[in-house]
């Protein structure tokens, strides 16, 4: 997972966990704070805690950042878990009449579309 990735996550949780958490709310985003809480250990859960506790805190997004990068290095399943709840994150946050296009891997040509009306030709 790219640095970009995991510091955009890191500033989402920061920015958005606290309120979520608090209002109970059962989004995907409160489901990827759960979900990395269970993977981390208590004082790697107290660097997530304490970027929520605080948006917006450079410092504790870097923190989080550098930790949930060391971690999903380590743990690719647990990584493939984050980024597919990431996907959702991005496809709530969206909205129903929004795209949300998502790539990864190698390929000559990718081509992302929504409501092609008529033909179509490469």
């Amino acid at each position: 997972m790219s640095d970009e990735l995991v510091t955009m996550i890191a500033a989402a949780l920061s920015a958005q966990g606290r309120e979520l958490l608090v209002a109970g709310s059962k989004s995907a985003l409160t489901s990827l704070v759960g979900i990395i809480k269970q993977r981390f250990t208590r004082d790697q859960a107290e660097v997530l805690d304490a970027a929520i506790s605080h948006p917006g805190d450079d410092q504790r997004i870097a923190a989080l950042s550098g930790l949930l990068a060391t971690v999903l290095a380590r743990d690719p399943a647990f990584a493939a878990q984050v980024f597919s709840h990431w996907q959702a994150v991005r496809y709530e946050a969206a909205g129903s009449e929004a795209v949300a296009n998502t790539f990864n891997g190698n390929a000559t040509t990718v081509l992302q579309l929504r409501d092609v009306h008529g033909g179509l030709s490469l």
